[in-house]
């Protein structure tokens, strides 16, 4: 079962003071979101220790942290013809690859590479991009974070629009530390399917942000939310699926989100983790048939042939043992 996470596009600084923030992440959390990802800049570095003292408390990590708000707040610009500009470029990435590690979250570059008015001689920006991003693949190696190259579509970032750009690039420098992801929103405009590229991909996959078609939110275009969760999950992607919504305010977005998510049977940890905590009474004993009643839920659990019981939620009962651990397992409804 996929665990999502939720995009806050706006910068950091944007929410005002850090009780402000950890407002928003609370309801994030309370909406049933298990994670979060947001934009950094040099502006919120100075709260980076208060920040992670929150998440912590809150048991809501950040999953990633975007960089495109340096380019278009700041000037950043890893293609730029000024050398000053791209060496504090550089510098900034380089700086938060070292954050990204201690919050545990990968870095995500993308529209730091500007576009043509830039730079309209593309060899000569893709080769200012290269050379920039070893050095920073260098920085992530020492840090020991992952930065994550995306494919961003032609109308919002001039270079390495497709996946194939992407994978070229990353395969040529050559670093453990530097992988390819991709947005299904981007994938809708550059690539020719919605699940070749994930499976093209495989393993090597170091993130994925989940956008609806017009960048509304989910349910409001036609993506194929399950298809490609089936597809994620058959390439044995075991990180966060980020959610984007561009065109409403966050709080709305991030509850339509949920609510569609639920709608189609992919979220359900909320109900089951409440059975937990209260030492799952609802559940029945193992010996009798596989089924969990909770309130007026009935939810019928499918057993492996080793006789283990997932609990969707993240509860897995081993009949052997009598052990419980976690397990994000789907457990299907029986309608």
């Amino acid at each position: 079962m996929s665990k999502f996470s939720f995009i806050l596009c706006d910068p950091l600084e944007s929410f005002g003071s850090l009780e402000g923030f950890a407002s928003v992440l609370r309801t994030l959390k309370q909406i049933g979101f298990r994670g979060v990802e947001f934009n950094i800049t040099a502006n919120g570095l100075a709260d980076v220790e208060s920040l992670l003292q929150l998440v912590e408390t809150l048991d809501l990590p950040v999953v990633s942290l975007l960089t495109g708000a340096n380019y278009f707040s700041h000037g950043l610009c890893l293609s730029s013809p000024n050398v000053d500009i791209r060496r504090t470029t550089v510098e900034r990435l380089c700086q938060f690859t070292s954050v990204a590690a201690r919050f545990g979250a990968v870095l995500v570059v993308g529209q730091m590479q500007g576009f043509a008015r830039d730079e309209p001689i593309a060899e000569l920006a893709i080769d200012r991009i290269e050379t920039a991003l070893r050095r920073v693949a260098v920085a992530a190696e020492e840090s020991g974070t992952t930065v994550v190259l995306e494919p961003v579509n032609h109308l919002q970032c001039g270079f390495h629009n497709t996946l194939d750009a992407v994978m070229n690039l990353t395969e040529r420098i050559g670093s453990e530390r530097l992988k390819p992801m991709l947005d299904s929103f981007h994938m809708n405009i550059e690539e020719v399917s919605m699940l070749e590229p994930l499976q093209r991909v495989g393993k090597n996959l170091g993130h994925f942000h989940l956008c609806e078609s017009n960048g509304g939110p989910l349910g409001s275009g036609h993506l194929n939310v399950g298809s490609i969760l089936t597809t994620l999950d058959s390439i044995d992607y075991r990180g966060f699926v980020s959610v984007k919504v561009y065109r409403c305010d966050w709080e709305s977005s991030a509850r339509s989100t949920m609510n569609h998510l639920r709608t189609l049977g992919l979220v359900w940890h909320g109900l089951f983790d409440r059975c937990w905590s209260a030492n799952a009474p609802c559940l029945q004993s193992p010996s009798l048939p596989a089924d969990l009643m909770c309130g007026t839920q009935k939810w019928r659990l499918p057993c492996t042939k080793e006789k283990q019981y997932p609990y969707s939620a993240g509860v897995l009962l081993n009949s052997k043992s009598g052990t419980w651990t976690r397990d994000p397992r789907l457990m299907k409804p029986v309608l």
